[in-house]
């Protein structure tokens, strides 16, 4: 048996029953999506199927759970809240080959049911000396990071800022 030479074809990115353009354009109206990619492994003598077990779906680089796979789709479900995202598709066929494909996508829902983050401190801050803030994420997910800038009138100042999780 010759090498395939053939590598897997993903035919499109969908959310829910909408393709995700390859612009980025697409703007998604909800917090809750199943991402569904759709794929195949070319037809010819050498052709080997694709491998579901080495299929792989990942949003914003984390990889997902699959919740179906099979020879010609997989799908995640997430919810993310509002802002750009991406989706990372990776199909293998049986001999090895593998493509990969990514669409970024924009969700912008009216709702909240990523849930509602407050920042909270004291009412002043004394300069050169630790500043405590609390933050509070009712009813979301884990969050991995938090960016912060803080603005005097009239302009930003330089720093660091370091989260400390407790």
């Amino acid at each position: 048996m010759s090498d395939e030479v053939k590598n897997p074809v993903i035919d499109a990115v969908k959310a829910g029953a909408g393709k995700l353009a390859e612009d980025g354009t697409t703007e998604l109206k909800t917090n809750r999506l199943t991402l569904t990619a759709e794929f195949h492994d070319p037809a010819g003598e050498n052709a080997t199927g694709i491998s579901p077990a080495k299929t792989a779906i990942s949003v914003d680089g984390q990889r997902q759970t699959l919740t179906a796979s099979t020879e010609s789709s997989a799908s995640v479900s997430v919810l993310l809240p509002n802002g750009t995202h991406s989706v990372t598709v990776s199909v293998c066929d049986g001999f090895g080959n593998v493509t990969t494909e990514t669409r970024y996508f924009t969700v912008n829902a009216a709702s909240t049911a990523y849930g509602t983050v407050t920042l909270t401190g004291e009412a002043n801050a004394v300069i050169g000396e630790d500043y405590a803030l609390t933050l509070n994420a009712a009813g979301s997910r884990k969050i991995g990071s938090v960016t912060m800038e803080l603005r005097y009138p009239q302009r930003t100042l330089p720093g660091n800022a370091a989260y400390t999780a407790r």
